[in-house]
């Protein structure tokens, strides 16, 4: 069926084109920053960075960091995979097989404090304030340290530039039953002199929900319910959100003042504030009825509504100072502060023994996290051959949550991180370009009391990671690019020191210790890869391309495990360690296609490969092949119509204990736009997404159908 589409779409774009003169595209080459740290053509970049810039953005009509990750190829969104039961409705982006923890996300290159993993940020982070995402694939802990392991994830913010400009644009768009309702308003204005620069964002996101019906298998840990518990039901229908209803307001931006010819300060700031809920089956959840003091029978398998209430502001403060044409330095503070609070409560409460939905709400989560950060970069231009970037961080972590017991108390936790780093990009002729780079990180844990009251010291470790890379243009139409990094993960502090029953199970972190089961103490080793890539890119008339072959090599991967502990054909608890090494290998390649002076094709092609080498078994959650086939024609010089297949291959993961493979599926998405008046300031924009009701396993997103929606956008 995928294939019928994919080919009668092919068939239609090449009709449509017939007739539309040949004409040779000039190709614009990008600059990026996120794979140096300094500002280089994408030609001369010897990582493998995807751009994803404004225009494409609008062509999408997205609302959402997630909606336009849904419609870049090469992105693989994983679900599922955090410690709550509303986990199904989150994501978050794999690269490259690494999986989701194996991503640095960075907003303007500053890291985000907030949930592990940072499941929610790309639903809080409205499109309307991008200028552009640079998407760096393979390890870049040689530049970054800790976390990028599978590569970074960098969200650029508008600029601000001299004289008056703005921007506003408002979308609406539902499922073709009217559900999962979803509108925004988004405006933005910047500008001012050659000396005083601002830059002003605001945005306002309103999601409706979209539910699927399921039935739970409730169960007691007893074979004969105690009276308080008779009522409890064997199956409760569920309306499952996949995806939540919630309401994200967000205000930001910079301020820039040249302060001299050399000097330049800045000042940015990014605030949010959410309110989500939705309605789940938890694996886990208290009831009412308690035998003994201090002892709650738990229920398994039940439903249960969670409700969160999040905000999140990050400062940033930076001077730039130009010594010189050849010598710079970067200085930058920053602090982002986390504040969630989350609420869980059943809504069978009755039957569980709660006099009301209220007093069930045992089993919330709450945490506060910040980070602050001192970082400073010198960039030396030597001569003409050498760009030396050096660099030092200085950066601290705490998270005061309720995951590290069973109270309901906040409990702290610190880590801290000191580095340096240093780069040298070599021009060795005027077509062959070499990146070499190498960093120190060194972190430590502080010393804190365990929820049994144990003093656990501190501790600390270090690494080193290596990366070098070359790039040789032979001419416009071929040039060949090698690089090898490496690439290392800390565990986080969920994999350390959680010990919590949540509605996911009862999570115990490696660290944490609980007699119950005879729970000890266990050390993790930091996972750590490495990579190695041969690409090739090139322009020729009509045609771009870019294709690489990628090859991942994982030590001590970090996996979630059920541990039985008594014995009784039950998982008892979750834990993490270190079970195994992994490798991920693949292809990727990108062509583009100029038919005319008004239409384009884009073919995206990923086929990746992934083995868990102590079982032989694939990694969870990742598609063994993407495809992605994109048209664009200008029909009329006010009226721009585009078009989308994707199609995603089957998936592998396990469910409980049961290997289960997700199917393959195919989505295929139109847009057109309608500029309004003499002036084309103003746009009118609709889209149709998944047009023919493709259905997507639950467990790697669900879908809910044929999704409209309409916008309007203007600038000044």
């Amino acid at each position: 069926m995928c294939r019928h589409k994919l080919l009668c779409l092919a068939t239609a774009i090449a009709a449509l084109s017939t007739g539309i003169r040949a004409a040779e595209i000039p190709v614009m080459e990008e600059v990026v920053t996120t794979a140096t740290r300094t500002a280089r053509p994408l030609d001369s970049v010897t990582a493998s960075v995807q751009v994803i810039n404004a225009s494409d953005i609008r062509r999408m009509g997205a609302q959402t960091v997630k909606e336009v990750f849904e419609n870049t190829p090469g992105l693989t969104l994983q679900y599922g995979t955090f410690p709550s039961a509303s986990s199904v409705s989150k994501s978050s982006v794999s690269l490259r097989g690494m999986g989701a923890n194996g991503t640095l996300w960075l907003l303007d290159g500053r890291r985000l404090s907030g949930e592990v993993k940072n499941p929610y940020d790309m639903d809080r982070l409205p499109a309307s304030m991008i200028e552009r995402i640079e998407v760096v694939k393979g390890p870049m802990s040689a530049l970054y340290g800790a976390d990028a392991v599978g590569g970074v994830i960098n969200i650029i913010t508008r600029k601000p530039e001299p004289g008056l400009q703005g921007d506003i644009s408002a979308r609406f768009g539902a499922n073709d039953e009217g559900d999962s309702g979803n509108g925004n308003l988004n405006g933005n204005i910047r500008g001012g002199s050659e000396r005083l620069l601002f830059n002003l964002y605001v945005s306002q996101q309103d999601t409706g929900p979209y539910k699927e019906l399921e039935h739970t298998d409730t169960r007691l840990p007893v074979a004969v319910a105690p009276p308080p518990l008779q009522a409890v039901r064997g199956s409760y229908a569920v309306p499952v959100s996949y995806r939540e209803d919630s309401q994200v307001q967000t205000i930001g931006g910079r301020g820039e003042v040249l302060a001299t010819e050399k000097l330049t300060l800045g000042m940015e700031f990014n605030w949010f504030e959410e309110d989500r809920e939705g309605s789940y089956r938890a694996a886990f959840h208290p009831t009412g009825f308690s035998p003994l003091p201090g002892l709650l029978v738990p229920a398994f398998d039940v439903p249960v509504r969670s409700v969160d209430d999040n905000t999140r502001l990050d400062i940033a403060t930076d001077l730039r100072f130009d010594f010189s044409q050849r010598l710079s330095l970067d200085l930058r503070v920053y602090r982002s502060d986390y504040r969630k609070r989350n609420v869980t409560t059943m809504t069978q409460y009755a039957d569980f023994a709660f006099p009301s939905e209220a007093a069930s709400a045992i089993d919330g989560l709450k945490a506060n996290v910040g980070i602050e950060s001192v970082e400073a970069l010198v960039n030396w231009s030597v001569n003409d051959a050498h760009l030396l970037t050096m660099g030092g961080e200085l950066r601290r972590e705490q998270r005061d949550a309720t995951a590290f017991s069973q109270s309901t108390d906040l409990a702290t936790r610190e880590v801290g991180y000191q580095a340096l780093f240093l780069q040298d990009e070599w021009a060795v002729t005027d077509s062959l370009d070499v990146t070499l780079g190498a960093r120190h990180d060194g972190y430590d844990q502080d010393e804190y009391v365990d929820s049994h009251g144990h003093q656990r010291r501190d501790s600390t470790d270090s690494e080193v990671t290596w990366r070098i890379g070359a790039v040789q243009r032979f001419n416009d139409a071929f040039s060949l690019r090698a690089n090898y990094a490496q690439g290392y993960r800390v565990p986080d502090i969920r994999e350390l020191f959680i010990q919590k029953r949540t509605p996911m199970g009862y999570q115990l972190g490696a660290q944490a210790i609980e007699p119950l089961y005879n729970k000890q103490a266990q050390d993790l080793a930091p996972e750590t890869a490495d990579s190695f890539e041969l690409a090739a890119r090139g322009t020729w008339h009509r045609f771009n391309y870019e294709t690489a072959l990628f090859y991942n090599s994982i030590q001590n991967l970090i996996q979630q495990v059920a541990v039985d502990a008594t014995g009784n054909g039950r998982d008892d608890y979750l834990t993490f360690m270190n079970v195994s090494n992994a490798t991920t290998y693949g292809l990727e390649a990108h062509l583009g296609y100029a038919m005319s002076d008004t239409a384009s094709l884009t073919l995206a092609w990923t086929e990746l490969r992934t083995e868990n080498e102590e079982t032989g078994k694939d990694l969870e959650f990742n598609p063994e092949r993407v495809l992605a086939l994109r048209t664009d024609w200008q029909a009329l010089p006010r009226l721009a119509l585009g078009a989308t297949v994707n199609y995603t291959g089957e998936q592998y993961y396990v469910a409980g204990d049961r290997e289960q493979t997700a199917a393959d599926y195919t989505l295929v998405n139109l847009n057109v736009a309608y500029a309004l008046g003499a002036e084309l300031r103003w746009q009118l924009y609709a889209g149709a997404n998944n047009i023919f009701d493709q259905k997507v396993d639950k467990r790697i997103g669900s879908n809910p159908g044929p999704f409209l929606f309409l916008g309007l956008r203007g600038s000044f």
